[in-house]
């Protein structure tokens, strides 16, 4: 039986009555059995998001640090789009010192619209030096940022010599976002930018290639 299949059948044959239980072992050092419980959880609606919610504040009184638990059930609200965990995740700043960590709060915050608030720290953290994967990281969460700013970011990144190919494509698919997003950065992007029209032309090159 496949995970699809098995979150299928918890969420049909246990129901709300199983969330509790689920939330536990969302805790499991098992990365499987934790994906399986926390997309169960969600699948409930509102009663899952409610209860995981419930868990990422009564982690944050609790004050544990850098609990990895409690970003992954954010990172997962985040991403169903539930404002509600913004409170949360700004108190989970404080809680953790790998930046790595941090980033995923970013990125939450930046998915629910709230770029103002992490938009300056990628910037400080876009000129130190860092591996490809976190640079990545950074690129995700400037993907959700529909400001001018933000396109700046992901250019300075784009144009940088030393920047890896792979890099290079990760900013490209982080435009493709923000373009489809927030159009109206196209045309500051081509008239404001010197790299711009070379990054619309790829852009629109590499959606000719998925198609």
């Amino acid at each position: 039986m496949d995970n699809e299949e098995l979150v299928r059948r918890i969420v049909e044959e246990k129901g709300t009555e199983a969330i509790p239980q689920l939330i536990e072992l969302i805790d499991s050092e098992n990365d499987e059995v934790a994906t399986i419980c926390l997309e169960a959880v969600l699948r409930m609606g509102e009663a899952g998001r409610n209860s995981l919610l419930e868990e990422i504040s009564r982690r944050v009184r609790v004050g544990k640090r850098n609990d990895l638990t409690a970003l992954y059930m954010l990172d997962s609200l985040a991403e169903a789009g539930d404002q509600r965990v913004v409170e949360q995740a700004l108190i989970m700043l404080s809680h953790y010192d790998d930046e790595r960590a941090l980033l995923v709060i970013y990125e939450a915050l930046a998915r629910l619209g709230h770029c103002d608030k992490v938009i300056g720290v990628l910037e400080a953290m876009i000129e130190e030096p860092m591996d490809d994967e976190m640079r990545q990281q950074v690129i995700s969460a400037l993907a959700f940022c529909g400001s001018e700013k933000a396109v700046e970011l992901l250019l300075a990144i784009y144009d940088d010599p030393t920047m890896s190919r792979s890099t290079k494509a990760f900013v490209l698919e982080a435009f493709v976002s923000i373009l489809s997003s927030f159009p109206h950065l196209v045309t500051y992007l081509e008239r404001e930018t010197a790299s711009g029209k070379e990054v619309i032309e790829r852009v629109n090159r590499w959606l000719e290639e998925k198609r």
